[in-house]
């Protein structure tokens, strides 16, 4: 019988510690430590890697990855790998991009513009600072 409230109370203290680790609340009412890593270099290959890192005092818990921030770098990524550094793209812009026919234009004045655009999809690199870029800025929604 006391093999049995020793195995007892050790499942017990065993699943008491289990808890609090589990929900991130130690014995003594800590909460788990987030901290935020990012890691942008080179070891065998080059990573960009973002996590959010759970501790408690020195022990590490575990890793859950950033998801928002990794997207957002694979869509810079993609942008280089274009030869296009700095374009953010939106969903569904390379499957469009992709799919069909459309015609390329670099620095078109705004007449050469809406020719192309009444001709079908076009894929236009414009400066914001010209009469074309100026006029295409003023037709995007104010929070883009």
């Amino acid at each position: 019988m006391k093999d049995l409230n020793q195995r007892t109370s050790f499942y017990g203290s065993f699943v008491i510690l289990l808890f609090a680790l589990l929900t991130g609340t130690a014995v003594f009412g800590q909460e788990a430590v987030k901290s935020e890593f990012q890691f942008n270099g080179y070891t065998n290959y080059w990573h960009d890697s973002y996590d959010e890192w759970h501790r408690y005092g020195n022990l590490f818990k575990m890793a859950t990855p950033q998801v928002e921030k990794s997207i957002l770098q694979s869509k810079v990524d993609i942008a280089e790998d274009l030869g296009v550094p700095g374009l953010l793209m939106e969903e569904g812009f390379m499957k469009g991009l992709l799919s069909g026919s459309h015609q390329t234009l670099d620095q078109p004045d705004p007449d050469q513009l809406e020719e192309a655009l009444s001709k079908g999809d076009l894929l236009a690199f414009l400066d914001p600072g010209s009469e074309a870029g100026a006029q295409v800025i003023s037709e995007l929604p104010a929070d883009w």
